[in-house]
């Protein structure tokens, strides 16, 4: 990779870390402001690898019904989340009757691109406004450290694809070192904000990551299908918004299945372990 690409990218990565850093440290109204965000340029995105201009309305309902759905969940009330995934639903369907009354078309194609985005990003996304801070850095780390750890070891060594029909980049040694990033970040963060043994979360490392792989070569197999390189250029050395965060949408809905399911994978110590050696805890 050349050096002036690789700091590049770098230095877009660090850049776009600040935001996510903000919305967690602060929490409440920039959280939400900032996943509200993170959806809408990652479903505009999205919707740009199906549709033109031509239908610049229907990506715009696409986003108000995707802020529905964030909303809900601050809302509380599960009622208001089905509602909002109604809104979604009749939205497509108000658009498919329209356009087959005016031009004698069935697009059918376009309703179920328009509820695909709806249920791939803001109803992934909006798991980590129930979760604590913790939970998030969890998450985060879990897709950064594997896609990191991937990249590199597969762009210095990487000869021997998974995939090459799908996804030609990726190989097996990127995937074994996204693999060991992963479960190296969870297990460490078990260990210092958990009493569960290190183990459990050594496994969850595993599970997350395979869900993260799995991710990357489902986006991958949509981009090829469709004759797209990259789903955006947003983010200057690493393609799209989508291209970034294509395994952390496998990832949170597997991470917030397992948490509801073994509820000692929860961090809950806070951040005391890490001020102990500094106050004297």
């Amino acid at each position: 990779m050349p050096a002036n690409t690789h700091q590049q990218r770098i230095m877009t990565a660090i850049l776009a870390l600040t935001v996510p850093a903000a919305g967690i440290i602060i929490g409440g109204p920039v959280l939400l402001a900032v996943l509200a965000l993170l959806c809408a340029l990652t479903l505009w995105e999205l919707y740009g690898l199906f549709w033109g201009h031509d239908h610049q309305r229907l990506r715009v309902l696409g986003l108000l019904c995707a802020g529905l759905v964030l909303w809900a969940t601050v809302a509380g009330d599960p009622i208001w989340l089905s509602l909002a995934l109604l809104a979604g639903f009749w939205t497509g369907a108000i658009a498919f009757l329209f356009r087959f009354g005016t031009e004698k078309e069935i697009p059918v194609r376009d309703a179920m691109v328009f509820l695909f985005g709806l249920a791939y990003v803001p109803l992934t996304l909006h798991f980590p406004l129930r979760w604590g801070p913790l939970e998030i850095v969890l998450a985060l780390a879990a897709a950064m450290a594997g896609d990191t750890a991937a990249f590199y070891a597969g762009s210095l060594w990487g000869n021997k694809k998974i995939w090459p029909s799908v996804s030609p980049k990726k190989s097996w040694v990127g995937s074994w070192a996204g693999m060991a990033g992963t479960v190296g970040v969870t297990t460490a963060l078990g260990a210092i904000f958990s009493d569960t043994p290190w183990w459990a979360f050594a496994l969850l490392g595993v599970v997350l990551n395979l869900a993260g792989q799995f991710g990357d070569f489902f986006e991958s197999a949509l981009k090829r299908g469709l004759g797209i390189k990259d789903s955006g250029s947003i983010l200057p050395g690493h393609g799209g918004m989508l291209d970034r965060v294509d395994s952390l949408l496998f990832i949170v809905p597997i991470y917030a299945l397992l948490r509801e399911c073994f509820p000692a994978l929860i961090l809950s110590k806070g951040f005391a372990p890490l001020l102990a050696p500094v106050v004297g805890f």
